[in-house]
């Protein structure tokens, strides 16, 4: 039987977990520019070193070529994906914007019909409700000429910056894996040896098994989504199928929103444009979805992560709103971290 907290005591724990809020909030926000790429290295290298050491084992290879040539491999491999893939993507987003106007044209013609429906239901002058929609186009469109597009062009200096900032960026993370690989029996020593190796431990497994049971499941969701979606809507005719497919497959990751946001309204339209096939193929899509996301989602993360999904979406709003679209990642990560250390350090 717990015993009862005094308001006192009530009141240092809620001031304790606001301070752990704010420390992990300024670590995140200001500490992690700096050593991101030695994150990303180890994990690489903590990936990659079993396969590496497999092989230097096996056939008595020294170390330095296993790591080079494991690395290099992998890293092929990974850009031969993102260059396929994004050849694939660039090319359907690039019909999508030349057809753009085309595709404005038909939706104009779709929404002229709605707007003289609207006016004859509520009984106003022919032609109100599309005057209004069409002086407000207008505007959107004057604003994305005259301040969006001036200011994507002007940065054009920036993003070759960030450009060449990410290549230098890959450039350490090889090079650190690389060390780590060579140096991993080290750095477990060294890390087991640590005063503070119970405390990490107490934080970091718990965490670490979140992010793993995470990143995997909705990786594994978004492919096998994306693959579903993309054949279905090459199955429909689309031409865009990959791009979409891909659109879709990281929107369903979102909790709470899901595919059906897309998918349900976009088989109604195409119903009630009397393409009762399209509409089909598309339902039957957001069904597999959704039994996809049901039943394999439970079995891949089973109880690892701990979180309600309410709560997650909450996290990932909140990351959004501080850190940016890496708050998408950060978010949950920040609430896993702030749970743990509730659990195990501040509550009685």
């Amino acid at each position: 039987m717990k015993t009862e907290l005094t308001s006192r005591e009530k009141v240092i724990i809620l001031s304790k977990i606001i301070l752990t809020t704010f420390i992990v909030f300024f670590l995140f926000r200001y500490c992690l520019t700096y050593v991101y790429p030695f994150v990303m290295a180890y994990g690489a290298a903590k990936l990659l070193y079993p396969v590496a050491n497999w092989v230097t084992t096996k056939w008595k290879i020294p170390k330095p070529i296993t790591a080079t040539v494991v690395l290099t491999v992998f890293g092929l491999i990974l850009l031969t994906v993102i260059y396929y893939l994004g050849g694939v993507l660039l090319e359907q987003l690039k019909a999508f914007l030349t057809n753009l106007p085309v595709y404005r044209q038909m939706l104009w013609g779709q929404i002229s019909g709605v707007c003289q429906g609207c006016d004859d239901m509520l009984g106003m002058k022919a032609g109100t409700v599309e005057d209004f929609i069409l002086t407000n186009s207008v505007h959107i469109e004057r604003t994305v000429s005259e301040n969006i597009l001036p200011t994507i062009t002007g940065k054009a200096m920036d993003i070759f910056v960030m450009a060449a900032g990410l290549c230098m960026i890959i450039g350490i993370t090889f090079v650190m894996s690389f060390m780590i690989i060579l140096e991993m029996e080290k750095w477990q020593a060294f890390y087991r040896g640590s005063v503070f190796y119970k405390d990490i431990c107490i934080i970091g497994n718990p965490l670490r098994k979140v992010g793993i049971a995470y990143f995997k499941t909705q990786f594994i969701l978004m492919g096998l989504i994306a693959t579903v979606c993309a054949i279905g809507l090459f199955l429909t005719g689309n031409n865009y199928c990959v791009l979409f497919a891909v659109l879709i497959a990281i929107f369903d990751a979102f909790p709470i929103l899901g595919s059906g946001l897309i998918l349900v309204p976009w088989a109604i339209y195409e119903i009630l444009m009397q393409n009762i096939y399209k509409g089909a193929i598309l339902l039957s899509i957001y069904l597999i979805c959704q039994l996809l996301r049901q039943f394999l989602e439970p079995r891949l993360m089973g109880r690892k992560i701990g979180i309600h999904p309410i709560a997650t979406f909450m996290a990932i709003y909140i990351g959004i709103q501080l850190f940016g679209i890496v708050g998408v990642i950060l978010g949950p990560i920040s609430m896993v971290i702030i749970t743990t250390i509730t659990k195990e350090y501040l509550m009685p």
